[in-house]
Order: structure tokens, then C-alpha cells, then sequence
């Protein structure tokens, strides 16, 4: 298991491993970023929009990471809603059209599973065999433990800051997890939190 110490002072994984944080921070352009938009495009497919990574026009209109807790207009919702299409992205080549001038896309919950993925086979490539990789929310581990053994992942009960909820035996597989208990805020009885219904805006 490589630690951050080692990570940090192996410069040949480090370097790789600052490349593709590199990438997703600044969103380059190339073939990586139409693989990702490809992948999104499928599960928004594969779930008849209940993902859609052209959620962005709702997702900025809540904007839960600095709302004080102002509920948008019933009006504005539906109004984010008419932009909110994955069938309005055109990928031709390494060419992206958004038939909606108005649209714009969010890759918050594919990047981080899409990146872990590639810094998986990157760490393969360079013989690690045994590794945990832990993007906050994102547990991937390499392979199992150097003695063969498990890696047990702890399930955070919601609203719980010390408490768990389950745990999970995991081995060359992922954990993936989104709660409403990070990003929301309450008003009255009425929790509003970032995992937004495509259908109804809320």
C-alpha cells in the first residue's frame, strides 16, 4: 500500500497522479474529457435522465454550497428544467455541440468515480498491485490487502459526525456514496439538499 509519503516522494506516480488532478481542476480538452462527456452521456442514457450531466443550469440555481437557504421560484426551477437535456449534447469526433445555447454541463458525480478509474490502471501499469484511493466519497481499492485480506469501508450514518451506519468487505471494487446530509438546508420541516429530481427541480 503506497502511503501519501510515499506517493509524494515516488516522483514518477507523483507527477502522473498531479497530472490528473491537473486535469479534472482545469477540465482540459482532448480525449479524455470526450471519454468522460461519452460515459456521461450513457448513464444519463441508462437512466432515462434521472442522471443527466446537463443538470448544470438547476444545480447553479440551487448553488448549495453558498446558499444561505433561499429556495428558488417555482418559475426559475421550471424555467433551469427546459435547459436540462442530455440529449441536447452532440459529441462528433473530438467536436461538442450543446444544442441549447443555455444548457451547460456538470460532471460533479461521474469525474471523481472516471478519475479513480484511470489512477487505478496508471498504478497497475507501475506494478502497485495493493492500494486504496479515496476521492471523499469515492473508495476504490486496488486489488486487496498485501496479506489477501479485505479492506473494510465504513458507511458514515447521516447527520452523524462519529457513527456507523454499515460497513462494507471490499476487494478490487469500488464505494461509492451521496447523501443528503452534506450539502443542504432546512427550512421548517422541509430538508433541501444537492441531489436534485430532474423531473420536478427539487
Amino acid at each position: 500500500i503506497l502511503s501519501y509519503s510515499e506517493i509524494i516522494h515516488n516522483k514518477k506516480i507523483y507527477k502522473k497522479l498531479k497530472i490528473w488532478y491537473d486535469f479534472f481542476i482545469n477540465f482540459r480538452k482532448g480525449e479524455e474529457t470526450i471519454e468522460l462527456l461519452e460515459k456521461g452521456i450513457y448513464y444519463s442514457e441508462l437512466t432515462n435522465g434521472a442522471f443527466d450531466i446537463s443538470i448544470a443550469p438547476l444545480s447553479e440555481l440551487w448553488d448549495f454550497k453558498n446558499n444561505p437557504g433561499k429556495v428558488p421560484s417555482a418559475n426559475d426551477i421550471r424555467d433551469a428544467l427546459s435547459h436540462v437535456s442530455y440529449e441536447n449534447i452532440i459529441i462528433e469526433g473530438n467536436k461538442v455541440t450543446l444544442l441549447d445555447s443555455d444548457m451547460a454541463i456538470d460532471l460533479g458525480g461521474i469525474a471523481k468515480g472516471y478519475m479513480a478509474d484511470q489512477l487505478k490502471d496508471y498504478l497497475l501499469s507501475e506494478g502497485v498491485e495493493s492500494a486504496l484511493i479515496d476521492l471523499g466519497g469515492n473508495i476504490l481499492a486496488v486489488g486487496s490487502k498485501p496479506d489477501n485480506s479485505n479492506y473494510t469501508i465504513g458507511i458514515k450514518k447521516p447527520f452523524e459526525d462519529d457513527e456507523m451506519i454499515s460497513t462494507e468487505s471490499i476487494n478490487d471494487i469500488s464505494v461509492v456514496t451521496s447523501g443528503c446530509y452534506e450539502r443542504y438546508f432546512k427550512i421548517s420541516d422541509t430538508l433541501y439538499h444537492h441531489i436534485l429530481d430532474t423531473k420536478t427541480g427539487y
